[in-house]
């Protein structure tokens, strides 16, 4: 088990179960944990669970974004595999976005409503809801 975690984390992994296995499948386990958690803890404790979740889906991303990324530079540098050449330019571009969402996604997680769990709309500007005038 370690030294498929420091394989990945090495970049010695192959770029497309980099991204598949450890990004993709690691984040719907992270937040489905994420998800357990929150719903199966005493609402005195929603603050320290919550600090504790950030904590380890921050530790988590940045394990499989290090590694992601490593493995996509690795597969940019063989010659002759341009399907390992595409999936890594997916994964430069899957990682740069994801970092983007969580962050900006974090002071709204802080506050208890992060933006990500609710519906998302593409091309609008993330803003506060419009609050109706009696």
């Amino acid at each position: 088990m370690i030294s498929y975690l420091m394989r990945h984390w090495r970049g010695q992994q192959h770029v497309a179960l980099a991204l598949f296995v450890n990004g993709l499948l690691g984040c719907i386990v992270i937040i489905l944990a994420w998800d357990f958690v929150i719903n199966s803890t005493p609402a005195s404790w929603s603050q320290q669970v919550l600090w504790a979740n950030l904590a380890v889906f921050w530790a988590w991303f940045l394990w499989a974004a290090v590694g992601i990324m490593r493995s996509a530079l690795r597969a940019l540098r063989e010659p002759n595999k341009w399907v390992s050449k595409a999936v890594a330019v997916l994964a430069f571009i899957t990682v740069l976005g994801s970092a983007y969402e969580f962050t900006t996604d974090l002071p709204d997680t802080i506050n208890g409503k992060p933006r990500l769990s609710r519906p998302m709309s593409i091309g609008k500007p993330h803003s506060a809801p419009r609050r109706e005038h009696p």
